[in-house]
């Protein structure tokens, strides 16, 4: 990947005050590495240097997934949301199809039903459960009544051994698996959900699929190098989202132009809003900080999202995503009926068009002095490698942010309440 810091609009001597405040943190992170310490916080740094995990998923999908022809994840939030990123954006490249199954609703037990019919042999199917806690609410239903699903279409026998839980060890779902003879992959403690895209969690069932998790592990490490050294792109966009907060900018949108890449703003967004939208800092002090994440998909959102960018407050920053692969497999004829009022687009490939509309939108950016920032998957195509990179970019990049806020990366307290009133509720309690 390649990054564009251009059009920040901070100073170079600014940027210097926070590197001073992220440099002994960023010592501490390399150390982590070095000790591949899976009991610190920041745990999820060792996990792309974890080749006994890669070969235990290779063993594992050579067992029992070599005839998989559909993957199914049952998983929410962190469990699902970057392993169906990665997939979106490398299903082109040709993978076996996954299905990801979050929230319960009926729609998507039926969906899944049809897909199942047009499978002959239940060895046709593998299924990943996955629950950090191993009590998700949603999860655990989803995945009984998949098992209900699957008896009913391929008969009672075997159904089990099609399943892969993967949880924290010991957890409510570890230790029902192991009791029904269900194969188990752990999830490091220390490594929360949003972090665990390169852990078991997203690995097991691209593997499963067919692609190709060593160079999304290779990619993350380079990765995971270059943001840890001096010149550290993690560092430089966290500054800007930071400094920028602090000058009332306090919404953050990532402008993805290229639309199979939307799940990957998708896991962002929980990554950024998890994270760092705390009460307290580590002190104790009330603070209430938060950066608010949305999502762009270029072009379709070009026109609403820079009328409010440009005409409204001016309390958002921007990410640029693009790619640069110059495939031109359709262009707009020469003869065309319709273009014939543009003369311009005949002969241009989409790609050519979108690139139009690209400079277009960071031309009224700058014009309008709202600033941003660029990433480019450099490649000819969205390569494992540079999702690998993007992944572990952002994941640094959020841990310098929170350490510059001085609150906790980690954590989610917040979100209990609405867990207990859940349970309540399903008790018949609320």
């Amino acid at each position: 990947m390649k990054f564009s810091f251009y059009d920040t609009l901070i100073a170079p001597e600014q940027y210097q005050d926070y590197q001073e405040k992220l440099s002994a943190y960023r010592s501490s992170m390399r150390e982590v590495v070095e000790r591949g310490d899976f009991s610190a916080p920041e745990s999820s740094l060792c996990l792309v240097s974890d080749a006994d995990l890669r070969g235990r998923i290779v063993q594992l999908v050579e067992t029992k997934a070599s005839r998989a022809k559909l993957v199914i994840v049952v998983g929410i939030g962190g469990s699902n949301l970057g392993t169906e990123a990665i997939y979106r954006a490398l299903k082109s490249t040709g993978s076996r199809e996954m299905f990801f199954l979050e929230t319960t609703d009926e729609h998507s037990l039926r969906t899944l039903q049809g897909l199942l019919k047009d499978l002959s042999s239940l060895e046709d199917v593998i299924v990943s459960v996955i629950s950090k806690s191993g009590g998700t609410v949603e999860t655990i239903a989803n995945a009984d009544m998949l098992v209900h699903i699957l008896e009913e279409r391929f008969g009672k026998e075997g159904v089990l051994e099609r399943f892969v839980a993967i949880t924290n060890k010991d957890s409510k779902l570890w230790r029902v698996a192991t009791e029904q003879n269900v194969a188990v992959l752990e999830i490091p403690l220390a490594v929360g959900g949003r972090y665990s895209a390169l852990s078991a969690v997203g690995l097991f069932p691209l593997a499963c699929a067919g692609f190709d998790v060593e160079e999304l592990h290779r990619g993350a490490t380079a990765m995971r190098n270059a943001c840890l050294s001096e010149e550290s792109p993690a560092a430089l966009s966290a500054i800007f989202l930071v400094h920028f907060y602090n000058q009332g900018y306090n919404i953050h949108d990532m402008f993805l132009f290229e639309p199979s890449l939307e799940k990957l703003g998708m896991w962002y967004r929980q990554l950024l809003a998890e994270s760092i939208g705390k009460t307290t800092n580590n002190k104790g002090d009330e603070v209430r900080v938060g950066i608010t994440p949305t999502i762009s998909v270029g072009s379709r959102d070009l026109h609403s999202v820079l009328q409010l960018t440009l005409g409204g407050p001016r309390d958002k920053t921007a990410t640029f995503v693009t790619t640069t692969s110059e495939k031109k497999t359709f262009t707009v004829p020469q003869d065309g009926p319709f273009a014939s009022s543009q003369k311009e687009l005949e002969g241009k490939s989409p790609k050519e068009i979108m690139n139009a509309l690209v400079l277009g939108a960071k031309g009224a950016y700058r014009e309008s002095k709202v600033p941003f920032i660029e990433a480019f998957f450099s490649e000819n195509h969205i390569t494992p490698y540079e999702i690998g990179e993007f992944l572990e970019w952002k994941m640094i990049e959020i841990m310098f942010v929170a350490h510059l806020f001085d609150v906790n990366a980690f954590n989610q307290d917040a979100i209990e309440t609405y867990k207990k009133i859940t349970h309540s509720a399903l008790k018949g309690e609320a």
